[in-house]
């Protein structure tokens, strides 16, 4: 709206010659600038609350990390939209400390997260591969174990296609079926149904 009124403005500097031209040009440049200046200061907001949060979750203060990171991610979503670096780095920071404090909060974050990073950086990038092991804990963590091993086979699937069946992550995967299957058989074994 400021632009458009500031489009009118200009038209009409321009009918009354080149020195009012001149004027509002610095003037619409002027607030271009500042508006820019404000964008820079609230990246720069974004990215103070995110290193705050992970500075709290560092030394094991979850709880509190939260509020900080929810904050961050916020302003990414507000500034940049949801699907730049930026947003989709500090949701997967909010998702991998909201699992620990609040999971059943993480879960839709963590399946928002995961569908963007496949639409961003395909099924076989290693963002990727790390928003599939953030769902996948947010499973564990809601013992949710069926939903879990599923995802963490395609997780061991496309790791050995893209990396080799030696490769360590490859392994990891593996070891973490296995673990799966642990965590159904115990469940079957209590008596217990997620």
């Amino acid at each position: 709206m400021w632009k458009l009124h500031c489009g009118i403005r200009f038209a009409r500097a321009a009918a009354a010659g080149p020195c009012a031209c001149i004027g509002l040009s610095f003037l619409f440049a002027w607030g271009a600038l500042h508006t820019g200046l404000a964008l820079a200061q609230n990246d720069a907001d974004a990215a103070d609350l995110s290193r705050r949060g992970m500075a709290l979750v560092q030394r094991g203060q979850y709880a509190d990390a939260v509020p900080l990171l929810q904050q961050a991610y916020g302003a990414h979503v507000q500034q940049q939209g949801e699907r730049h670096p930026d947003t989709l780095r500090s949701q997967g920071e909010l998702v991998s400390t909201l699992v620990l404090v609040r999971p059943q909060e993480a879960l839709p974050l963590a399946e928002s997260l995961l569908r963007l990073r496949r639409e961003a950086q395909g099924e076989k990038s290693p963002q990727t591969f790390a928003a599939m092991e953030s769902l996948g804990f947010v499973y564990y963590k809601l013992s949710r174990y069926e939903e879990e091993l599923a995802l963490d086979r395609q997780l061991l699937e496309l790791r050995v296609q893209t990396l080799g069946e030696k490769h360590p992550q490859s392994l990891r995967s593996l070891r973490g079926v296995a673990i799966d299957y642990q965590n159904l058989n115990r469940q079957f074994v209590n008596g217990s149904t997620a």
